[in-house]
């Protein structure tokens, strides 16, 4: 088993490699949405966790400090940035936190499309809770078509939850443009805890 040089780029790189080999035999299973959110779970959560600085791991790999937030797009607006293959395909709401539980059936049918004011930080920021709790339902009839990630309002209001969701084709699209941009921080020896803590007037919504 090899070693990693530098967790942060090897893993996702490794989990897109897994991907290419495996993928095709998840689709004629008919699995490809569970293949897909172990993928997103490997390739964005993990990193993600570490990159936040709020993982318990001292960060130990480098992607330089002032290309750090341009590369991975974290202050774009999530509609103009590489993550969002069509802005009509994702969905933002709230609701009630046991409307939530009660799965998708029980929620409003209409559902706004994301409004231009959420920003990428803040959107991968309420995946990664979602991802981390299991706070995830599903849509569609005899197949999956929408997946719908939640999470807390904020640390104050649990008992309403912020939920975003998108059709299966525009979550992988996220997951590989996740990877990508993780593959472009190619400089080493970082200060990514410190770069990422910053939070720029942008990051608000």
């Amino acid at each position: 088993m090899s070693m990693y040089k530098s967790f942060i780029l090897d893993f996702p790189e490794r989990v897109r490699l897994l991907d290419e080999a495996f993928c095709r035999e998840a689709r004629s299973k008919r699995f490809e949405v569970t293949f897909l959110l172990m993928k997103l779970s490997a390739s964005f959560l993990l990193p993600y966790e570490r990159i936040k600085g709020t993982s318990s791991v001292r960060p130990d790999d480098g992607c330089g400090v002032s290309n750090v937030r341009v590369k991975l797009e974290l202050d774009k607006r999530f509609h103009e940035s590489g993550y969002c293959a069509s802005p009509v395909n994702w969905f933002a709401f709230e609701v009630e936190k046991e409307m939530f539980s009660a799965g998708d059936k029980a929620w409003p049918e209409n559902r706004p499309p994301l409004e231009k004011r959420w920003v990428v930080h803040k959107v991968l920021k309420r995946l990664r809770h979602a991802l981390a709790h299991s706070n995830i339902h599903f849509g569609g009839e005899e197949e999956i078509s929408h997946v719908y990630f939640g999470s807390w309002l904020s640390r104050t209001c649990k008992d309403r939850f912020q939920v975003f969701g998108c059709g299966i084709n525009d979550l992988r699209h996220l997951s590989c443009s996740w990877i990508e941009n993780l593959a472009r921080l190619d400089q080493t020896r970082p200060v990514i805890a410190k770069v990422l803590a910053m939070r720029p007037n942008s990051w608000r919504t």
